[in-house]
């Protein structure tokens, strides 16, 4: 798939050893919009290829991206001729006096030039009354949407109906400005003028109501900002009054916010305040205001997403997340204390109490000791966090902590299943030697590595950790953040070296659909951009350079690349060049494993 403005060329090379061969060539864009159907090729590969190269060059920006995706070898034959794409349907031509034309939506539009869009059938976007308007269309938004408006006619923009849209996160944007614009105090109002850009995108989390954009030639009249009723007095001797509570907020003054209308409120009067019943939303924002002097508690679970989903008290900056910071913490009337989530996970919230005096102190509950290491052991786990099953000696040796060692101390994993988020580990070489990788570890972002001794260097890969040297009392952390997980790790010691596996052998077929990790033994992950599924590849490919693999919707940059893969499904990973980085003819390759063509040949299909 080749859409944008600035696409160069990818070529295809059949390779015997060293010596490469180009068999096709398609330069400029293939295909006239983001939705448009991908193009099938197919290339006669000659007997004694030993494998097929894709050489993407970046054009002269961030609108070149090129993408293939369902590659299959299959022996003997000829090659088809290549299908040609099917031509993207015209819409119907601009309307006269047309504020609006979409140019661009995705991940869905049937229909290019003229007016764009003009139905839901027909685009992500798309306009209404004539072009007087732009909509996301009924019901939600979607997730990964990118809609690109020309503006026709200088005007003021203004807000039909119900604007809701995730906050920080889903925004529009237009020529000239980098500010969000996300509210009906940005947008409505808003001038606008002919030739100017407005962008709409949506992220990968959150769906909202959406929304409904509309211009006129003079400035629509200022509605009158709904009245928010006053709160009740607060309760006497209460602890707490809810101050500020976003994005809902049901009353004002007074006592505050006391019924689950709002996001935080306080509760038994003003004794507790809470996020209420279920999990605490996204993007909360609450200020509680302390009434009387005394000491907080946890009341019932209390359960933040580490790290971004905290409170603050007065002036100080420290992240209190836990039953250990928050449980008996001394407050002091006048105090503020401040709520916040981020945009992403959540969990089943809070329900904070004061008392005047200090709460009993719960007695730690003992952690057992760990067995002794074993005395030739390579390894002892000397921290595990979230979970730790014992402390010292040998250190955890059982999936019940988030780190353990495994073979008597040979090696230490991350267990079963995928490795989780917010992990820390601190892993204690015991004997001098060299680390090895024994089987596929995959990490879930170039934000989960690891980390030996001194060094700030972050190991990710098998290729980076085979073969470390490591000494006695040497520290090896590991470190997860809070995004994507994947299936992990396993790393053991050896005193004489990484065993050299065998080279996978040439095969004489070949598939990759970039879905399926457990197409074969040898995947591989380097570090790269942090764009979706980073630079991961399946199938036993390699690469340079912008190479990179999409899971599902659109390219990141705007009005370039596909609307998702070629099987059509939201999950359908695809290879792409990322063309917002990288320089202007760079060459980018895709190399597949090992082939063995036989005297016959094979054809190579790929889309």
């Amino acid at each position: 798939h080749m859409f944008g403005a600035t696409v160069a060329s990818l070529q295809v090379r059949t390779c015997a050893g060293i010596l490469c061969t180009n068999r096709s060539t398609f330069t400029g864009a293939q295909h006239t919009t983001l939705t448009a159907a991908w193009s099938r090729a197919f290339v006669t590969l000659p007997a004694g290829t030993t494998s097929v190269q894709w050489v993407a060059i970046r054009g002269t920006s961030f609108t070149g991206d090129i993408s293939i995706d369902t590659i299959s070898i299959t022996p003997g034959g000829t090659a088809p001729p290549s299908v040609a794409p099917t031509p993207t349907p015209a819409c119907v031509a601009a309307f006269p006096g047309a504020y609006f034309t979409v140019t661009a939506a995705s991940p869905v539009q049937t229909c290019t030039g003229g007016a764009g869009p003009t139905s839901a059938a027909q685009g992500t976007c798309y306009t209404t009354t004539s072009g007087t308007c732009i909509t996301d269309g009924p019901g939600n938004h979607g997730n990964n949407e990118r809609c690109t408006f020309n503006i026709q006619r200088t005007g003021v923009l203004f807000v039909q109906g119900t604007l809701s849209l995730e906050r920080f996160f889903d925004y529009f944007s237009i020529t000239g400005s980098t500010t969000r614009l996300q509210t009906n105090a940005q947008l409505n109002g808003l001038a606008i003028t002919s030739g100017q850009t407005l962008r709409w995108q949506s992220d990968g989390s959150v769906v909202n109501a959406g929304y409904t954009l509309c211009a006129s030639l003079s400035r629509p009249p200022t509605v009158a900002p709904t009245t928010t009723p006053v709160c009740a007095a607060a309760a006497t001797n209460a602890f707490f009054v809810v101050s500020n509570s976003v994005p809902a907020r049901s009353c004002v003054g007074g006592g505050g916010p006391t019924t689950s209308a709002s996001t935080c409120y306080t509760t038994t009067s003003g004794t507790c305040f809470t996020d209420g019943p279920g999990n605490h939303g996204n993007n909360e924002r609450c200020v509680i205001t302390v009434q009387r002097s005394g000491f907080l508690s946890v009341s019932g679970t209390l359960s933040l997403e580490r790290f971004f989903d905290y409170f603050t008290i007065g002036t100080s900056t420290t992240r209190l997340q836990t039953l250990a910071q928050l449980d008996g913490r001394a407050i002091t009337a006048g105090q503020v204390i401040s709520w916040f989530s981020d945009g992403s996970v959540t969990n089943s919230g809070f329900t904070l109490c004061g008392a005047v005096t200090r709460p009993p102190t719960a007695a730690p509950t003992a952690v057992p000791a760990c067995a002794a290491a074993n005395p030739s052991a390579f390894f002892v786990v000397s921290a595990s966090v979230p979970n730790q099953a014992c402390t010292g000696g040998g250190g955890p040796t059982t999936a019940t902590s988030t780190c353990y060692t495994t073979n008597s101390g040979m090696c230490f994993t991350d267990g079963p299943g995928n490795h989780g988020n917010n992990e820390r580990c601190t892993i204690t070489v015991q004997r001098a030697g060299f680390l090895y990788v024994p089987i596929a570890m995959r990490l879930g972002t170039t934000l989960d590595y690891f980390t030996v001794g001194s060094s700030t260097t972050r190991l990710q890969t098998a290729a980076q950790i085979n073969g470390i040297a490591v000494t006695a009392n040497q520290t090896i952390a590991w470190r997860s953040d809070a995004s994507g997980t994947n299936t992990g790790f396993t790393i053991c010691g050896s005193t004489t070296g990484a065993p050299t596996p065998a080279p996978p052998p040439p095969v004489s077929t070949f598939s990759c659909d970039f879905n399926t990790p457990s197409n074969t033994a040898n995947t591989t992950l380097t570090t790269g951009l942090p764009t979706n599924l980073g630079t991961r590849f399946w199938c036993g490919m390699s690469h340079t350079n912008i190479w990179q693999v999409d899971q599902g919707g659109s390219t990141p940059s705007f009005n370039t690349g596909p609307s998702g893969g070629q099987a059509g499904t939201t999950t359908d990973n695809y290879a792409h060049i990322e063309t917002s980085s990288g320089t202007v003819g760079m060459s980018s390759v895709l190399t597949t494993p090992p082939l063995l063509v036989n005297a016959g040949g094979a054809v190579l299909s790929y889309y």
